[in-house]
């Protein structure tokens, strides 16, 4: 799983823990956090390869 900002961990404590409890939005909370992660480290790497990518 990729690594969790400091934000990403607060918004998941919060979601799960002081949000009513559901199993179903739980799972799916989770699930958005690493589709999220997963896309802005693709989306980063990329950028990364574009400016380093020379003409």
């Amino acid at each position: 799983m990729p690594r969790l900002t400091m934000n990403e961990i607060r918004r998941l404590l919060h979601r799960i823990l002081f949000a009513p409890a559901r199993a179903a939005r739980t799972s799916l909370t989770l699930a958005w956090s690493a589709f999220r992660t997963r896309r802005y480290q693709d989306a980063s790497r990329s950028h990364t390869k574009a400016r380093n990518h020379s003409p």
